[in-house]
C-alpha cells in the first residue's frame, strides 16, 4: 500500500517501540503474578538513587531501564504521532494552500478505530473481561462501574476510565489511544489557528506543563479533590505530541535556524541526550523519575530526525521489516491480551518461585512472536482492506 507521505526509517522505529512495550508490560505482569522479574517495586520510593541499590545488590541493574520501558516507548510513540499528523497536514497544506479537517478526522477514524473496536467489542460482547486468561491474580470488580467503564471505552475515552476504575484486564493498554484520541480534537483546529507560527506550539506545550504544576500544588496547598484532573493531566502526555507537531515544522523549514542546528551537530546531540537520559535513569532517585519522560521526548525527536536521512536501501527499510513496522498498531493492540493469556496459562496457580533462563525464553519468544503473527494477520485482514475501501471510496465521492 503507498504511503506517499512516508519518511523513511520511521516507520522501523515504530517496530522497535512496540517490541519495547511489551517487554515492559512482560515484565511488569511478571511482577503482577508474583513472579521473579527484573521490574523493581515501583509501589516504594526510594530515597537514594538506582546506583547506589544497584551497588549494594538490592536491585538488578537494568531495572532503572526495564521498569520505564514500556512507558517510555509510548512517550515516543505520542511524539512520532504528533510529528505525523502534523508532518500530513503541511504536506497536504503545501500541495493544496491548506488542510482539510474532516479529512483528517476522517482518515484518523479509518486508521485506530477497526482494530480499537474489535477488541473492546471482544470484551464486552464475548464477556472476555471476565474469563480468567484475560484477568489479573486478583481481577477489580468492574460491574459496580459497569456503564461508566462501558461508555468511556465506547467513547474512545480509556484514559478517563483509568482516573477512577484501576486498569482492566486486556483493555488496561488503551489508555494510550484515549490520550491520542483527546489530542485530535483539537490538534488540527490549533494547526489551523497558529497557522505557520510554530512557536505556538511550544507556548501550548508549556501551557500544559505549567497546568500540571499549578494543579499539583492547588491539591498540596489547598487540599483541593483535583486529583483525577491531576491524574489527566499527568496521563495525557500532550507537551510529548506538540513536541513531535513542532519539529515536523522545524523539518518542513529548510530556512530554520533549529533544523540546521540539530542536522550540524545530530550526532552530538543524540550521545548527549542518552546519556542525560541514563544518568537520570540511574543517579536520580525513584520520586525524580517522573520527569525522564522530557529526556525521552527530546530523544525520540532526534531519533525522527535521524532515521529520515537514511535512503531507501538502508537495512531499517528492508522489506520484511518494513511489513512489521507497518503493523506496529495491529501488534501494540493484541500484545496485552497475549501477554495476560500466556502468562495465565504457564504459570497462574502453579506458585512458581523461580523462573530459569529456559522458561523466561520461553515467556518472551512466545508472547513477540504471537504478538507479531497476530499483529500481521490484523493488519493484512482488517486495517489494509478496510483503509483501502474506505479511502479510495471517500476520494471517489469527493471527485464526483
Amino acid at each position: 500500500m503507498s504511503k506517499p507521505f512516508q519518511i523513511p526509517g520511521i516507520t522501523t522505529l515504530r517496530l522497535f517501540a512496540a517490541l519495547a512495550v511489551i517487554i515492559g508490560h512482560i515484565e511488569m505482569m511478571k511482577k503482577v503474578f508474583g513472579l521473579p522479574t527484573l521490574w523493581y517495586d515501583l509501589n516504594n520510593i526510594y530515597t537514594a538513587a538506582p546506583i547506589q541499590y544497584i551497588t549494594q545488590g538490592k536491585m538488578h541493574w537494568s531495572a532503572p531501564l526495564i521498569s520505564h520501558l514500556g512507558f517510555n516507548a509510548v512517550v515516543f510513540f505520542f511524539v512520532l504521532s504528533g510529528f505525523l499528523i502534523t508532518h500530513v497536514l503541511i504536506t497536504e497544506t503545501k500541495k493544496t494552500g491548506t488542510f482539510s479537517i474532516r479529512q483528517f478526522y476522517w482518515r484518523r477514524m479509518v486508521r485506530i478505530w477497526p482494530l480499537y473496536l474489535l477488541l473492546i467489542g471482544f470484551a464486552f460482547l464475548a464477556g472476555a473481561i471476565d474469563w480468567p486468561l484475560f484477568n489479573y491474580p486478583n481481577p477489580f470488580d468492574w460491574h459496580k462501574h459497569q456503564f461508566f467503564f462501558i461508555a468511556s471505552h465506547v467513547l474512545f475515552s480509556p484514559n478517563v476510565a483509568l482516573l477512577f476504575i484501576p486498569s482492566l484486564g486486556m483493555l488496561g493498554h488503551l489508555w494510550s489511544i484515549g490520550v491520542e484520541e483527546h489530542f485530535y480534537l483539537f490538534w488540527p483546529w490549533l494547526l489551523r489557528k497558529i497557522k505557520q507560527h510554530k512557536n505556538g506550539i511550544l507556548l501550548f506545550g508549556a501551557f500544559w506543563m505549567v497546568s500540571k504544576i499549578v494543579v499539583k500544588l492547588m491539591i498540596i496547598r489547598f487540599h483541593l479533590p483535583l486529583q483525577p484532573l491531576a491524574l489527566y493531566l499527568i496521563l495525557n502526555k500532550f507537551e510529548c505530541m506538540a513536541l513531535g507537531g513542532y519539529l515536523a515544522f522545524v523539518f518542513h523549514d529548510n530556512s530554520s535556524l533549529v533544523k540546521s542546528f540539530i542536522f550540524r551537530h545530530l550526532n552530538k546531540l543524540l550521545l548527549f541526550n542518552a546519556l542525560i537520559f541514563a544518568l537520570s535513569a540511574y543517579c536520580l532517585p525513584e520520586q525524580w523519575a517522573n520527569f525522564n519522560y522530557l529526556f525521552v521526548s527530546s530523544l525520540s525527536g532526534l531519533l525522527i530526525f535521524k532515521v529520515s536521512q537514511i535512503n531507501e536501501r538502508h537495512w531499517l527499510n528492508h522489506n520484511w521489516i518494513m511489513q512489521l513496522g507497518n503493523a506496529s498498531y495491529a501488534i501494540y493492540i493484541v500484545h496485552f491480551p497475549i501477554v495476560l493469556v500466556t502468562i495465565n496459562s504457564l504459570f497462574h496457580r502453579h506458585h512458581v518461585q523461580t523462573l530459569s533462563i529456559a522458561q523466561n525464553l520461553l515467556i518472551y519468544a512466545l508472547i513477540i512472536s504471537l504478538s507479531l503473527i497476530t499483529g500481521l494477520l490484523l493488519h493484512h485482514g482488517l486495517e489494509i482492506p478496510v483503509t483501502r475501501y474506505f479511502l479510495k471510496g471517500n476520494k471517489k465521492r469527493e471527485a464526483q
